[in-house]
């Protein structure tokens, strides 16, 4: 999984978090207390009735399908898969996001576990 997280909030418009999309291409939409409500992905500006200025809130996907840290990689493959996602958000036990794993992050520790 990757550290440290970017997140943004529901109440932020797009154009505050544009330059994000630059790094990654999706975010976990946190509340004030970092708990996963929903997910933004570049992709969803086309549906920004407001343009820029469309609020996360309007655009996101929620609930977030996120996973909770004590699952494995397969676990997280498997999901990815199932639901046909890109990106999980990893989360504590308060639903806490504390991490991201993406397909890449996938395939890279199922290629490290192959070479053994």
């Amino acid at each position: 999984m990757s550290t440290p997280v970017l997140m943004v909030t529901a109440e932020q418009a797009l154009v505050e978090v544009e330059g994000q999309f630059q790094l990654v291409s999706g975010l976990p939409v946190v509340d004030s207390a970092r708990r996963c409500i929903g997910v933004v992905v570049k992709s969803d500006r086309v549906r920004a009735s407001h343009g820029s200025k469309t609020k996360i809130a309007d655009v996101m996907t929620s609930p977030a399908i996120t996973l909770s840290c004590d699952k494995t990689v397969t676990d997280a493959a498997a999901l990815m898969l199932r639901k046909k996602i890109h990106r999980l958000p990893i989360v504590n036990q308060d639903n806490q996001v504390i991490g991201i794993v993406t397909r890449d992050d996938v395939l890279r520790a199922l290629e490290a576990m192959l070479k053994f």
